[in-house]
This record gives C-alpha cells, structure tokens and sequence, in this order.
C-alpha cells in the first residue's frame, strides 16, 4: 500500500470514528422520581441537551447564559430520597487529551440573572446570581455496580446554545456551541460579573457550558478511573438537562495525518 493510499485510509479511519462516537448518554438504567411529582420523564437527559426552550411570551428561543431550558420535556427534576443512574454506549475516558483534564460533562438550567431581563436579556448582573441548576450528589461506575463519588465540583457553568448571543439564533444559522467542550475550570461564575454576553461568549471559547467532571478526582481524591460508563445523581436536583463526553483535542500528529489523508483524497479526486 502506497503512502497515498495509506493515508487516505487513515483518514477514512479518524473520520469514521468521529461521526460514529456518541457523546451522550444512551439509556436510564434507573430512575426513582422521589418526593418529586413533575418534570419526571426521565428520558429528556438522553442525546444530546437541548439548544432551545420556549419564549416566555410566545414561540421558542436560544438557550443562552442568562435563559436556561425549563420546559419539562427538556429538563429532569430528582426529589428528595431519588435517584437517576444513566449509561453510556461508548466508554467516557479520562483521557489526558481531554480539555483542562475535565471527561464529563453534566448540564443544568442553571442561569446568570441579568440586568435587561425586561428587554434583551443580554447583561449578566453584578454581583453574580444564578437561578435554577441545584444538583445532587454525584457518582460514576465503570459497571454500575462499584460506585465512586465525584467530589471537589467546581461551578456549574450556564448553557449556551449557540455562538450568538441572540434569542433568535437558533433560526438564523449560528453556529452551534460545542456541548463537549468545557469551559475554562480556573473561571469563576464571578468572572461573568456585569459581562454582556458577547464578552462572556469570549470566555467561554466555543463551549456550551456545564459541569465539569474529572475521573482523577474521585472519593475525595483518592481514586482515578480510566473511564466509566455509568453516572448516578442521588437527592434533590431541580433541572437536569443532560450529559456530555468531553471530546479529546487531537495530537498536532493526528492533525497532520488527517491533512495528509485529504490532500490524498484531494489528488486522488483530481486525477479522475
């Protein structure tokens, strides 16, 4: 096999495992509703979290820092005495290729109270308040029977639909913000301190926002997972809204093997 063809395979290769990789969570192994009487279909955590939520007034909007998801087909509440175990058809991995060494995501409606929220909605106040997002405690398992507590958490960042901090910018063509990338773990929600959306937008650098977990600091430090496939959430959580694999950034060698293989395919299309 020539160094050509060879590469074009390889790319084939990379690029059907990106398509093919699921990110989210796949299947409720569990769910008990406890003291809790609505938002209790479980499956809205499933797939991908949701980019849009209803307008207060009518139609829909985008998902943004300061207008969290609240219907309840797109978030979950666990009461008191409750619980939620999900699972995973690909591995989640503590990959050390994974951003700021953050391989899990969990997403709230939690949301920045804002200065306009009379009109656009688009100045985060100061001081910094968010409403909604309470969580309870968290656990993985690599076999959903052996569990280990997430600890040392640290904030849980708003969603954001898209790189837009428009209320319409679901029906416009922005771009999508990447639900499995976290944002920068060093930021604190103060940092968002009187922000317009657009310069939080900046902080946030592409990321959808969330929660992020590391499988290196479990049981209060004390143990690291390669990877897991199960998460449960136990007591009172007001709006869950899903869960995300933290995608790895690829090696500069991986990012050159893929330009290889399209220069290939490229030559190869040409000479046709």
């Amino acid at each position: 096999m020539n160094r050509m063809m060879l590469c074009s395979v390889c790319v084939v290769v990379l690029c059907a495992q990106a398509v093919w990789a699921d990110p989210w969570a796949d299947t409720v192994v569990l769910y008990n509703p406890g003291d809790v009487t609505n938002y209790t279909n479980s499956l809205v955590v499933l797939g991908e979290p949701t980019r849009t939520t209803a307008a207060f007034t009518e139609g829909s909007e985008s998902v943004r820092m300061t207008v969290g998801p609240w219907q309840d087909s797109e978030i979950l509440k666990i009461g008191n005495g409750g619980q939620l175990i999900v699972s995973f058809d690909s591995l989640v991995e503590n990959d050390p290729l994974n951003p700021f060494g953050i391989d899990l995501l969990v997403f709230t409606n939690a949301a920045f109270a804002s200065l306009d929220w009379m009109t656009e909605n688009k100045i985060i106040g100061d001081p910094v308040y968010t409403f909604g997002g309470a969580l309870g405690a968290i656990s993985v398992s690599q076999d959903g029977l052996n569990w280990h507590q997430v600890t040392s958490l640290g904030p849980i960042f708003p969603m954001h639909g898209y790189l837009s901090d428009e209320a319409d910018a679901y029906a416009t063509g922005a771009t999508p913000t990447d639900y499995t990338r976290p944002v920068d773990p060093s930021l604190s929600l103060n940092d968002f301190a009187g922000l317009s959306l657009a310069e939080a937008l900046s902080l946030y650098n592409g990321s959808g926002g969330g929660l992020g977990i590391d499988l290196s600091n479990l049981d209060g430090g004390t143990i690291t997972l390669s990877s897991i496939s199960f998460v449960k959430i136990e007591g009172y959580t007001n709006s869950l809204a899903g869960f995300a694999d933290v995608a790895a950034v690829p090696e500069p060698a991986t990012m050159a093997l893929v330009a290889c293989g399209l220069a290939a395919l490229a030559v190869r299309r040409r000479s046709r």
